[in-house]
């Protein structure tokens, strides 16, 4: 079909009453897109039959001076040396500009599907790029109207969008498309593809997109978690106990609930331990544990003392006092781990041999300090001397 025969059945009144015939060079016109060579010399070679001359004239945007149909007719024109040839022009929008160009040469299988999309782009970018404050909550409604919670659900999704339940800028965005797909005769689907690549849209918070798909949620439901999420810095597990419990008044008033209740069930499990502590059973396991910490503080330090032996091989007698230090150390370890303590009186008779044997080994390691003229953080590590200094330090 001629492009030109199609322009003809699209043309609006108000199009028709601003066209305007003038006779322009050729080569003054803008040039702004690759053209077909061969079918740029088919042309030429069909001058001598239409007595040299254009035969069609190329409609042209009265404000850009771009050319909306018969770019090739323009560069054979121009190649075959013609001077002057007919051009129309149209008053026409930016917008309607790149519709029109798109509808004359989707019939030209010269025209490429990437030209094509190209212009499509700039159409969008006419209608939408000047929206930069908003851009990326446009590609989050993008996503949310074309995507869903997988990457490849458009055909579904699209279709089962109410428009009536539609609001503010979704509801433009599908008025867009739309349009656009009855205009330029191209699936929504293949249209959003192209728009959503172009915007380099992605999922706004894709754990929420994950989660909505889980929970199968509808678009307005969808808007509402996004919004939620977006007001509110809740944690995760927040928002999927929120959206598990149907989504009950505001995620903050959620969020603060359970944290309350978090609370209280702490406050509970310390009552319980306490109450437990005070039974001889509880004694028995409180010092238990802080055996177990001494004996990691210890195993700390031994891996210090080994650590030092290598940081100081000028003084002669590091090494053995180190080493004598590092086994001692070690042994401490082992005897807290071989105690089994009856009650508590043996606890404390332990404790106090332990404080002892540490305070030796405390002086020592000062000794070389002193020797070295170095401090080291071993000192610092053999901090558990009983389960009554472990008790204050927790504290």
């Amino acid at each position: 079909m001629d492009s030109t025969k199609v322009l003809d059945n699209v043309f609006t009144a108000n199009e028709r009453e601003s066209m305007t015939i003038v006779e322009v060079d050729p080569g003054e016109l803008l040039i702004d897109w690759t053209v077909n060579e061969a079918h740029v010399q088919e042309i030429i070679n069909s001058l001598p039959a239409h007595k040299g001359q254009i035969v069609f004239p190329p409609y042209v945007c009265l404000h850009n001076r771009k050319i909306i149909d018969g770019l090739h007719r323009v560069v054979a024109a121009h190649r075959a040396g013609i001077g002057k040839i007919r051009i129309v022009l149209v008053d026409l929008a930016e917008s309607r500009f790149w519709d029109l160009r798109i509808m004359a040469a989707k019939p030209h299988h010269s025209i490429e599907n990437s030209r094509l999309y190209e212009w499509m782009e700039k159409s969008w970018e006419t209608d939408w790029g000047h929206r930069t404050n908003a851009k990326e909550e446009i590609a989050a409604h993008l996503w949310q109207m074309f995507r869903g919670e997988n990457y490849r659900q458009s055909q579904s999704l699209y279709a089962k969008l109410d428009r009536s339940k539609l609001v503010g800028e979704q509801a433009e965005l599908y008025d867009w498309f739309a349009a656009k797909s009855v205009v330029w005769n191209i699936p929504v689907e293949s249209l959003a593809d192209r728009i959503l690549s172009f915007w380099n849209a992605v999922p706004p918070r894709p754990e929420l997109d994950q989660l909505a798909g889980e929970y199968a949620l509808t678009l307005p439901e969808r808007n509402r978690l996004q919004d939620e999420a977006r007001r509110t810095p809740a944690k995760p597990t927040y928002v999927k106990k929120w959206v598990d419990a149907g989504m009950p008044d505001t995620l903050l008033e959620f969020a603060k609930k359970e944290k309350a209740q978090k609370v209280e069930r702490k406050k509970r499990e310390r009552a319980r331990e306490e109450q437990k502590a005070a039974t001889p059973i509880g004694q028995e396991q409180l010092h238990r544990r802080h055996f177990a910490t001494v004996r990691d503080a210890i195993n700390r330090a031994g891996e210090e003392v080994a650590r030092v032996a290598a940081l100081f091989p000028q003084v002669p007698e590091s090494a053995a006092m180190l080493a004598t230090h590092l086994e001692r150390v070690r042994t401490y370890a082992q005897d807290i781990i071989d105690v089994q303590s009856d009650a508590i009186e043996k606890v404390l008779a332990d404790n106090a041999r332990l404080y002892r044997e540490n305070s030796e080994l405390r002086i020592k390691v000062a000794s070389l300090e002193r020797a070295t003229g170095k401090s080291t953080e071993i000192s610092s590590n053999v901090l558990a001397w009983s389960s009554l200094e472990i008790s204050r330090q927790k504290q």
